[in-house]
């Protein structure tokens, strides 16, 4: 459920950004996912240490195998919403 999370996250924010922000480069799209999922990473983090820890709450967090596949799978996600929504090239026959 985990992977599933991540990827449809990435996916869903690629082509909120691809519909509002029309213009917006692939560059600028891939850097506020990963900016928006490592952001979220963090609030794990800090959740883990503050309060799931200190009170016997299963972490959320499972170490740092679990927080890089997090963060790359949100990288699937914008590979996938980008390959599936870009526009398809013109071709032209010669003649």
């Amino acid at each position: 459920v985990d992977v599933i999370t991540h990827v449809l996250f990435g996916v869903w924010l690629v082509l909120f950004l691809m519909y509002r922000y029309p213009a917006m480069t692939l560059l600028k799209i891939f850097i506020i996912v990963m900016a928006v999922g490592l952001s979220w990473e963090l609030l794990e983090f800090a959740y883990d240490n503050l309060y799931a820890l200190p009170n016997g709450i299963n972490p959320a967090q499972h170490g740092s195998i679990d927080t890089l596949t997090d963060i790359l799978n949100n990288a699937l996600g914008v590979a996938l919403a980008y390959f599936l929504r870009r526009k398809p090239a013109v071709v032209t026959p010669d003649l």
